[in-house]
């Protein structure tokens, strides 16, 4: 019972310290690349392993070459990795052409060839300039254009299928029987799905994609009561999540992904009252997260995901009593809100040290302070970043590159309209929404200059319930104030003529209510209901005739309602409902 009390009592300062903090997870700050290079670094995986690239090593090299490696030192990476030294052992010159031979052809090469390749190594070519040589040649691309045919950028990553046939399957009856057992937290970690389920109580669970290798990966509890498994996150390699037991109470979690590494960072609050308060939130070395010792109240707290390296970072700027808020990961340093009696609440910056944050600028100068009660949002656009200004007069887009001079405003929104804040990252631009006094939406651009920021449309009943941006443009599901269509799926480019209704899945002013997007496979898909089949699973790739349901788990018109969309080890997983199993875990896996 003692558990219980605490539990309670936590409850209520959670609600305080946690639900305002809102922690922005880093996202990534690198520029575009052009899809041939894509194409020409995914075909260097059939050239030097005989195999197509999987999408998370694709996108580690895509990410290598738009920060400025070369194509030939990606190629020379090839050339050196374990893969390659493992799978083939040292090679003369002669054998290592011959096997690029191999991978390229599928047959040994001929004599004239192999005489050819090998001399100019003999004259000094380089094996990784060979190895371009041949991922580039026309036999290769025939080879490959199969499998790269449906590469698509989705956000800022590549996804591509590796085959043509699609199954849907229920991974595992988890709850035997017509019960739930729910699953949710869906996570991708090391090429597993981890995920919270019941069969009678709150677990964590692992999945390797087969009902054999789907089960209970950590035991808190004898009988698992009040484990609560939640709140995952990935930072510095490691899995952090927040995990309660008898002796401890809720505190923070780290795994590197077996059951044996898998231990509580630190007993907070010692004893079993509750330590941890909030979800960690990659940050420096680890994890940042709030925390409650038992003695000094709610506090910020990083973690390496050892007990050692577990502790209270000692900053008034990141403290609960600065309502710091909203941290966004910005070059080497982070952007975050934070409030000062002398400032109000500000922009300020650090770079993970403690004692070091910076006010970034007194955007309204006094105790007042730039931004209201409420969370402020923040869009980097290249090596700059625009975010909101909050002031009585008016709302305001500001631009900073990180310091007090290259901070300032750029645009004033017109009066008569309030902003939803939440500034939405598309390609070089950050999307907004703006409302009036009638309800009436718009929807904006900027490309953090005045010129550059511009109306796209107005006329919707309310603001974008879930958006995605695929194959160059931003999909978001929408409402007009005219109900025409109901809440289906929008697209934009960023221009006015290029926003516009996407497609009309439920005809008329029925709602198919898109939601979730993931993208998988070199496709978007995505949940939603065409009025007669209920609530399915569906996918588009860009076009109005390739959007199409990819499977109907409840049949008839009842709803399976899949969510929780999660790619990992080559599928998408996902949670479904039908009423023989109940409400379990799901994947839908393109294959050769």
């Amino acid at each position: 019972m003692p558990l219980f009390r605490s539990l309670l009592i936590k409850l209520s300062v959670l609600l305080v310290f946690v639900l305002p903090l809102l922690l922005i997870f880093p996202t990534s700050q690198v520029a575009s690349v052009e899809a041939e290079d894509v194409l020409r670094i995914a075909r260097l995986y059939s050239a030097a392993f005989d195999r197509q690239p999987r999408v998370d090593g694709l996108n580690f090299w895509v990410e290598k070459y738009e920060k400025g490696s070369p194509l030939l030192e990606i190629a020379k990476k090839f050339v050196s990795s374990p893969e390659f030294v493992e799978k083939y052992g040292p090679l003369s010159d002669k054998q290592y052409v011959e096997q690029l031979f191999l991978n390229v052809l599928g047959r040994p090469g001929r004599g004239a060839g192999i005489e050819y390749w090998t001399d100019r190594l003999s004259k000094g070519t380089s094996r990784e300039k060979v190895l371009m040589e041949f991922a580039d040649s026309t036999e290769n691309v025939e080879k490959t254009i199969s499998t790269l045919a449906y590469m698509r950028l989705c956000g800022r990553e590549w996804s591509f299928a590796n085959g043509t046939q699609m199954t849907t399957e229920m991974v595992k009856d988890i709850a035997p029987g017509d019960k739930s057992s729910l699953p949710w937290n869906l996570i991708d970690y090391k090429n597993h799905l981890y995920f919270t389920a019941e069969d009678g109580s709150p677990a964590l669970l692992r999945s390797d994609g087969t009902n054999e290798g789907t089960g209970l990966f950590k035991t808190f509890a004898p009988d698992q009561w009040g484990a609560d498994p939640g709140a995952f996150a990935i930072a510095e390699g490691k899995f952090f999540f927040r995990g309660t037991d008898y002796t401890h109470g809720t505190e923070l979690w780290a795994s590197i992904g077996t059951p044996e590494g898998t231990k509580m960072t630190r007993d907070i609050w010692p004893g079993e009252s509750r330590g941890l308060l909030s979800f960690p939130m990659p940050f420096r070395n680890g994890a940042l997260i709030i925390a409650d010792d038992g003695e000094s109240g709610p506090q910020f707290w990083t973690s390496d995901g050892t007990e050692a390296g577990t502790s209270r970072f000692e900053d008034e700027a990141i403290s609960t009593a600065a309502q710091a808020r909203n941290f966004w990961r910005f070059g080497d340093s982070w952007l975050f809100k934070s409030t000062d009696a002398e400032h109000g609440a500000e922009l300020w910056r650090t770079k993970g040290m403690e004692g070091a944050s910076k006010l970034v600028k007194d955007t309204v100068p006094g105790p007042t302070g730039g931004f209201s009660s409420g969370p402020f949002s923040f869009a980097q656009l290249g090596s700059s970043g625009v975010f909101w200004v909050w002031k009585d007069n008016g709302d305001e887009l500001w631009i900073t590159d990180g310091t007090e001079i290259g901070t300032h405003m750029f645009w004033i929104l017109p009066r008569g309209l309030t902003p939803d804040y939440k500034l939405i990252k598309y390609k070089n631009m950050a999307l907004f929404f703006a409302g009036d006094s009638n309800g009436d939406w718009s929807l904006w651009r900027t490309d953090g200059t005045d010129t550059g920021t511009k109306l796209l449309r107005k006329g919707f009943l309310d603001l974008a319930t879930s958006y995605r941006e695929y194959d160059g443009f931003l999909y978001l599901t929408l409402m007009t104030r005219d109900r025409v269509s109901g809440n289906e799926l929008w697209r934009t480019d960023g221009t006015e003529a290029g926003t516009h209704l996407f497609v009309d899945l439920n005809p008329g002013p029925s709602s198919s209510s898109p939601s979730d997007f993931t993208c998988y496979a070199g496709q978007l898909y995505f949940s939603a209901t065409d009025g007669v089949l209920g609530e399915e699973l569906y996918r588009t790739d860009g076009t109005v005739y390739g959007t199409e349901l990819v499977s109907d788990i409840n049949l008839g018109s009842a709803d399976s309602a899949p969510n929780q969309l999660t790619v990992s080890q080559g599928a998408i997983f996902f949670d479904a409902y039908e009423p023989v199993s109940g409400r379990e875990l799901y994947k839908t896996t393109i294959h050769p």
